[in-house]
């Protein structure tokens, strides 16, 4: 079972404005995201949903810190967030969060936020960015039971 989860949608109305040193991640950019996922658990790089561009970070000293993914779910702009663990609690996840959702919303009129319940700083980013709670879901994933 994957949940519960905690879904928020933003509109360019409720989003935070994009402060803070992020920037657009380039191709160039990629061994930096590989490295921050060495030093991060797997299972939180897994749920994070960074593996890619489009893709904004923040980098301290020449190193990515917090990186924040813009993805499409059924075409619904969707992000993604990791922060480096020694850097949290800084804001960092609200500065990339709010450009990717920023960047998004010049696609469509809403964009998707969504993190486990338990990881109840995550969801303090989503609504510090102005996503607005939605709804919960858990997923059963059928066949992981077969294996």
């Amino acid at each position: 079972m994957l949940g519960p989860t905690w879904y928020g949608y933003a509109t360019a109305h409720s989003v935070a404005a994009a402060e803070g040193a992020a920037r657009a991640l380039t191709a160039a950019d990629l061994d930096a995201l590989a490295e921050l996922h060495r030093q991060t658990a797997p299972d939180e790089v897994d749920e994070s949903g960074t593996d890619g561009l489009p893709a904004f970070g923040v980098f301290h000293s020449g190193r990515l810190v917090a990186v924040a993914c813009l993805k499409a779910w059924h075409e619904m702009p969707t992000i993604g967030v990791l922060t480096h663990p020694s850097e949290r609690g800084r804001g960092l996840a609200r500065q990339v969060v709010a450009a990717a959702a920023r960047a998004g919303l010049e696609q469509r009129p809403q964009a998707q936020y969504r993190a486990l319940h338990q990881h109840r700083a995550s969801i303090a980013v989503g609504r510090g960015c102005g996503f607005l709670h939605y709804a919960d879901a858990c997923v059963i994933d059928l066949a992981a039971a077969d294996r």
